[in-house]
């Protein structure tokens, strides 16, 4: 994976010369929830006073990580010496695109991230789009500032690791991904608890939920496109929260001929959360940024306003195109 030695000197300047740092995300995942933690973490090691900022709650899956108690979900009315911002690709899903919010935070923004159409929002620009995850560039980060990585710090990076790249099976892990992911193991880190914690401990809403999500499957094109759509009554009948089905469109991945598939979530606040994935390089994000949306090349996503129905059949069409 390049490294930009020179960037990460200059951001590695702004970590040790600063002291307060207001470290968040656009959305709360694995991969951006452990490189908040692991950063947070490594600061403190180093005396410094970091706030961590979440704008939505924890999923279930990742409170196992260390200190992930922390995290706040109100920003403080002062400013800070730095503003990390991890795993988010546009500045138009930071704050919701709020310029002044993050300007009143601090006048230093540090972008970490590795989605391919980052808008480069930052004063600093860490991104690295040949990266699995964020949490490859946090771990160069701190290997490059020769910071101690510790038990809870290997956790919370070998987390944001395996969200990102399937438990290691998609096919954006390289060479490089599972060198990263061997130091962490020797670090102390415990895969097989993370993958536990990430993929096997489901609560029984996320099973019923899962059930609505394949009787409401639907099929096209021979079996190479395939989707699904959870309506609120769909999260009703299971007793789900809203951010039960986050990553549950990759359940869609163990069709044998799939090369294209997606989930339409409706929200409480109306909105209708999109996400989709793909095989064989087909570029979902094109789909998703026709909406406002984005992402990786076989994973993207974009939320859409209005009638299920309607939103459903738009995002079927482009992926019908796409094929």
């Amino acid at each position: 994976m390049p490294v930009n030695l020179g960037l990460f000197e200059e951001v590695g300047e702004v970590l040790a010369s600063r002291n307060q740092f207001f470290i968040t995300t656009a959305s709360p995942d694995g991969d951006s929830i452990g490189c908040m933690l692991a950063l947070g973490l490594a600061l403190k090691q180093q005396g410094k006073e970091p706030t961590l900022f979440s704008p939505e709650p924890i999923p279930g899956s990742l409170l196992f990580l260390p200190e992930v108690s922390k995290i706040v979900y109100e920003i403080p009315a002062r400013s800070f010496d730095a503003l990390l911002v991890v795993d988010t690709g546009s500045s138009k899903i930071l704050f919701h695109g709020n310029r002044d919010l993050w300007r009143k935070i601090s006048d230093l923004v540090i972008n970490i991230d590795h989605h391919p159409d980052n808008d480069q929002f930052g004063k600093l620009n860490l991104v690295t789009p040949e990266a699995a995850s964020t949490g490859e560039i946090v771990y160069q980060l701190l290997t490059c500032l020769k910071w101690e990585i510790n038990e809870p710090i290997a956790t919370c990076l070998l987390t944001s690791m395996m969200a990102d790249t399937g438990a290691f099976r998609y096919p954006n892990v390289t060479p490089a991904t599972l060198r990263m992911a061997a130091e962490l193991l020797g670090k102390g880190a415990k895969n097989g608890v993370i993958a536990r914690q990430l993929y096997s401990t489901q609560s029984i809403p996320y099973v019923k939920l899962l059930g609505q999500l394949f009787n409401n499957l639907q099929v096209d094109l021979g079996g190479k496109l395939a989707w699904s759509v959870l309506s609120r009554k769909d999260f009703e009948m299971a007793g789900a929260p809203e951010d039960t089905a986050d990553k549950m469109v990759e359940q869609l991945d163990m069709l044998r001929d799939v090369q294209a598939f997606a989930l339409l979530r409706q929200m409480g606040d109306g909105k209708i959360k999109v996400s989709l994935r793909s095989r064989d390089r087909l570029p979902v994000n094109k789909i998703a940024a026709l909406f406002g949306g984005g992402g990786h090349l076989q994973a993207a996503g974009c939320q859409l306003s209005g009638d299920l129905k309607e939103a459903e059949k738009k995002i079927v069409t482009e992926l019908r195109a796409l094929l």
